[in-house]
């Protein structure tokens, strides 16, 4: 039986295999542990700026990767359970999964192990004991996560009893569905196409179009800051979703008050909600080394 989450066991085995000469054990259990960070990685490298709480559009194909990871997986338990490269692909997709759980919940929810959950589970148990329920909103949610691991573990007895080396189909298949939920979110939350909910190129590109923005504008520093004043209404150097919301309104482009909060989002780098003129500054510079389409 072998792990491919809950790495506490893997680095505790890697260590003993080194002290007992064991080569060929420990690089299995380094290279379990290198796939698992791998795989977390691979989130990040797709959401280099996250924002808790926030459904953004690329959680759909990390989701995607995951599935494929899976499905890679569960092929080579069936055709070639002797190759050891099929926990790799596993255990980067429960990195993966992971690390999108992490960034997504600011670091509240872990699914691919129990060690600080049940941790969690006790600290608030402690606290509310004690007259503190300032976190106890959070007992549930960790709570549910616990049994959801556990009717886990215990589905895929029977799943693997049943379908053996196959059963990591359903995981993969359910990963799917997961990454096409959020794709189909993404589209019918900000009115855009397909392609542009699975590749994120839909963002500043699109609202600069709607804006009626120019290449030589965004190259233009005077222009840039100019354009940064109109849209700030309220004049308070700040520019927040719903003036946003309200230009790109205005200018004709269907877009949620959520679609304006998701531009805000990756233009703001300190996290306070809103782009202040620097932050604006650097985003349009971003914005003038890349193609979009021209109204004109």
């Amino acid at each position: 039986m072998q792990a491919v989450s809950a790495f506490t066991g893997s680095y505790t085995r890697a260590g003993l295999a080194l002290a007992d000469g064991d080569a060929s054990f420990f690089g299995f259990e380094a290279s379990m542990i290198g796939a698992f960070i791998g795989g977390s990685c691979i989130s990040a490298l797709i959401n280099p700026r996250p924002k808790p709480w926030q459904l953004g559009p690329t959680y759909g194909p990390t989701f995607i990767i995951g599935s494929i990871l899976l499905a890679i997986s569960s092929t080579l338990a069936s055709t070639h359970p002797e190759d050891k490269s099929l926990f790799y692909f596993a255990s980067a997709a429960n990195g993966l999964q992971n690390g999108m759980t992490s960034m997504y919940s600011a670091n509240l929810i872990r699914t691919s192990h129990l060690t600080g959950t049940s941790t969690d589970i006790g600290l608030i148990i402690g606290q509310m004991l004690r007259g503190n329920f300032a976190n106890s909103f959070k007992l549930g949610v960790l709570v549910s996560l616990a049994v959801s691991f556990w009717a886990g573990s215990l589905t895929s007895f029977y799943a693997v009893s049943k379908f053996r080396g196959f059963a990591l189909i359903f995981n993969a298949a359910f990963f799917f569905l997961i990454g096409i939920g959020c794709v189909v979110f993404v589209i019918l939350t900000n009115k855009i196409t397909v392609w542009q909910a699975v590749t994120g190129k839909w963002h500043w590109s699109r609202a600069l179009n709607a804006l009626d923005v120019t290449q030589d504008a965004l190259e233009n520093d005077g222009a840039c800051m100019g354009m940064f004043d109109r849209l700030d209404v309220d004049g308070d150097g700040f520019l927040e979703a719903d003036e946003l919301h309200l230009a790109l309104k205005t200018s004709g482009m269907r877009v949620s008050k959520k679609g304006a909060k998701a531009l805000i989002a990756m233009g703001d780098t300190d996290g306070d909600g809103k782009i202040s003129r620097d932050e604006w500054f650097k985003l349009m510079r971003g914005q003038s080394s890349e193609s979009f389409e021209s109204n004109a």
